[in-house]
């Protein structure tokens, strides 16, 4: 629900309490906004890397992992949950681009370990 000066007159306004203990557009507000900064977080990393690579202190494997990570909050964040998240059978959700992220990034970041030994 939303709770506008157009809809309530000054004698049945919800309370400022009311507003905020409405714990689903509060959590929904809140991981939209934190979806956000992942996104825009991911985007000067992606840039602060590519930066780099230009100058020759980093490799491409730093930029494909920036850039896997930058698509998946993306994605995110414009297809929604409903698309990125899949039910399992016991109603447990699991984030599926989240785990993609893992396998193709996971491998790459081992790789990356191994050659600093």
């Amino acid at each position: 629900p939303t709770f506008g000066p157009s809809e309530y007159s000054p004698t049945t306004a919800p309370t400022i309490t009311a507003v905020l203990n409405n714990k689903d557009v509060q959590n929904e507000d809140l991981a939209t906004f934190l979806q956000g900064m992942l996104v825009i977080t991911s985007t000067f990393l992606t840039g602060f890397y590519a930066v780099n690579k230009f100058r020759g202190r980093c490799n491409n494997e730093v930029i494909y992992v920036a850039v896997v990570t930058l698509l998946v909050y993306t994605s995110n964040l414009l297809a929604g949950p409903r698309l990125t998240w899949v039910a399992l059978e016991d109603g447990t959700w699991v984030p599926l681009g989240r785990y993609f992220a893992w396998l193709l990034t996971c491998p790459v970041i081992i790789m990356q370990l191994i050659k600093l030994h």
